[in-house]
């Protein structure tokens, strides 16, 4: 060990504070190594002295000692520290402290060594792991990882670096999948040489591995034991003969039965006439319904004759349609007709879409339906060879082909049997006032820098202000508010909604307290989702609940948040505003 080399020399340059401390640490590590520290203060002070170097002992010389402390190492290497380290400034430091925050390609491990590392001038004390993870819960560059420390119970800073880390291991591991990428090395055809021409035989290239595709799809069929089969046309999956999932199902999109509507044929195309009537006319032209048909079992058709030709038209019967409507090519095959003898027209046709189509004008038909002769309008428009003619409302009642049932019928509440009213009297708490969904309070929860806002009140117009002092006081009789006294760290305005009956809704306007909110993210169900579960139904049921957000009782700390102010003091919601 004698032989162990001795620290180099105390570097003048540069940062001298930096320089001292990583000189003592290597001058503590020679004197250990070497068995030093059994001597007397006089040698080791000598071995100090002669390590740090010459321009350090200058230095030294400057150095006001007595006989005593020039023999003890403790004592001089006290005097250099106060000549070579500047007295920390500890507000400084932690304001380095409170402000370091982790850089984007900065892992968490030397994120956590920095903070420790500044915390060690700051004087925490017991401190300081807890204010160490508040920083890095503040300071963490992730947003999602801030948010789930954020929504985490007891959080230590053990457990925040472990989540850290996590979230990062995570995210290197999705960013290495995603770096995969399929490259085709060489397609060729089966059998033949890399003579350009095309075929089935392709190879993949995917993780360093080369899969020749018709190898793996034989390795496939061998494995299941099946042979390659096509999706079924009525559900889009592969299933065995006769065991069809869509058996039986009813088309969302056709209401045709076995199959789903994903795989769905059926094309059905909405038009509409718009607005501009004809001068003189004396009906009011608003919204006609063309559809093309393919199948047309679902729908209504019925054949009308031409007097003057006895041809058959055969047109859909569309009580929604203001007009009748012909296509141009069916026009053109009656033969009674040239283009130069269609009346011009200012009515416009336009897709569901929003797409204008050409009217060429319109034309008066006489037909023969049930011995009867009738003059029919007919507007020729200029479309493909899939529409049909269509009979309007008008017409259909001319010909006599539906009838309009007028009779209204009401229930009236002598209906009810005795047995309805007696269940009605015995929840009779259930029909009164306001309820109550029997569930856990509603709680808010505040972010961790959350800043509390108090917004004046707002001006209330005269003429509203006794209307708003009644339904302040209906709500209070309701228990719907409180009055408010003590001081609240929100206070939040409010907005007066006046109803077609002339009575208000106090709606709160929470901007600032939304920003200073922890959102609970949930996904919506999808309407496809919801209508799943209804499949097979017969019965189906509507509840309205009546002022639904008030059946919701908040807790006592989230109903402090909702205090509002008014012209006649602050008030807060006992239930979800």
């Amino acid at each position: 060990m004698q032989s162990l080399n001795q620290p180099k020399p105390m570097s003048m340059e540069g940062d001298l504070s930096k320089n001292w401390k990583k000189f003592v640490s290597g001058y503590k590590l020679f004197i250990t190594a070497t068995g030093s520290l059994n001597k007397e203060k006089g040698v080791r002070a000598a071995i100090l002295l002669h390590c740090v170097g010459e321009e350090a002992r200058e230095v030294f010389e400057s150095f006001d000692l007595t006989e005593e402390e020039v023999k003890d190492p403790d004592a001089i290497i006290k005097k250099f520290e106060g000549y070579f380290v500047p007295e920390v400034n500890q507000s400084m430091e932690r304001h380095r402290f409170n402000t370091r925050s982790q850089a984007k390609n900065e892992n968490i491990e030397a994120y956590l060594a920095d903070l420790r590392k500044i915390a060690s001038n700051c004087n925490f004390g017991n401190l300081k792991n807890e204010l160490i993870k508040d920083r890095i819960v503040c300071g963490v560059h992730d947003k999602r990882v801030k948010d789930r420390l954020l929504r985490e119970q007891d959080l230590t800073l053990e457990k925040a670096v472990a989540i850290c880390k996590a979230a990062e291991v995570t995210e290197s591991m999705l960013k290495g999948l995603s770096e995969d990428k399929l490259e085709v090395s060489a397609v060729k055809k089966k059998g033949a040489s890399s003579s350009g021409h095309w075929g089935k035989n392709v190879k993949y290239k995917c993780n360093n591995f080369v899969v020749d595709r018709d190898k793996r799809q034989h390795e496939q069929k061998r494995q299941t034991g099946t042979k390659s089969r096509r999706a079924c046309y009525k559900c889009d999956k592969i299933h065995e003969y006769g065991k069809c999932p869509a058996y039986g199902q009813q088309c969302r999109k056709c209401y045709r039965l076995n199959h789903f509507a994903k795989v769905c044929n059926f094309k059905a195309k909405v038009n509409f006439i718009s607005t501009e009537p004809e001068p003189g006319c004396s009906y009011d032209i608003s919204v006609v319904q063309i559809a093309e048909i393919k199948n047309k079992g679902r729908d209504w058709f019925v054949d009308i004759k031409l007097s003057n030709n006895n041809a058959l038209l055969q047109c859909k019967v569309d009580s929604g349609a203001q007009v009748n409507v012909i296509p141009y090519h069916l026009y053109k095959q009656l033969r009674i007709f040239d283009h130069a003898n269609l009346i011009k027209s200012k009515v416009n046709l336009f897709s569901y879409g929003g797409e204008l189509l050409k009217t060429l004008g319109y034309c008066t038909l006489q037909i023969i339906h049930r011995g009867n002769k009738f003059d029919l309008k007919f507007y020729v428009i200029d479309t493909d060879n899939k529409a049909v003619p269509l009979l309007s409302k008008n017409a259909i009642e001319l010909l006599d082909l539906v009838k309009l049932d007028t009779e209204v019928y009401a229930v009236s509440e002598k209906i009810l049997t005795s047995n309805c009213q007696v269940q009605i009297e015995d929840y009779v708490d259930v029909f009164e006032g306001i309820g109550e969904i029997k569930m856990p309070p509603c709680d808010f929860k505040l972010k961790s820098n959350y800043e509390a806002r108090i917004i004046p009140c707002r001006r209330i117009p005269f003429q509203l202000r006794d209307t708003l002092q009644c339904t302040l006081q209906t709500m209070l009789n309701d228990k719907i508010i409180q009055t408010v006294t003590e001081p609240s760290e929100f206070v939040n305005p409010i907005v007066i909604v006046k109803k077609p009956d002339n009575t208000i809704r106090i709606c709160l306007d929470p901007q600032n307290l939304n920003k200073s909110l922890l959102r609970e993210h949930f996904a919506l169900p999808t309407v496809d989702e919801l209508t799943s579960t209804m499949a097979n139904s017969k019965i189906f049921s509507t509840l309205d609940a009546n002022k639904g957000f008030w059946q919701i009782k908040l807790t006592e700390r989230a109903s402090k948040l909702t205090t509002f102010a008014t012209p006649f003091g602050r008030f807060k919601f006992l239930r979800l505003p």
